[in-house]
């Protein structure tokens, strides 16, 4: 048997087991599983008055374009 198809035969083996533990831990802690995964925090984003500029003036375009 080639050693990569070995291989990838226990790794299929070895995450359905991963996925039965992670049932029944899911099952026993009331559904409540803390996960590694970091929970971003929400960044306040700021445009330049630059940027805000540019943004008005294409808008006024377009509206100028809409009412002729």
């Amino acid at each position: 048997m080639n050693i990569v198809k070995a291989l990838r035969s226990e790794r299929k083996v070895l995450s359905k087991r991963l996925r039965a533990l992670d049932s029944a831990i899911h099952a026993l802690s009331g559904g409540a599983i803390k996960t590694e995964r970091k929970i971003a925090r929400t960044v306040k984003r700021t445009m330049s008055a630059a940027t805000r500029a540019k943004i008005s003036k294409a808008a006024k375009k377009r509206w100028a374009a809409i009412a002729r």
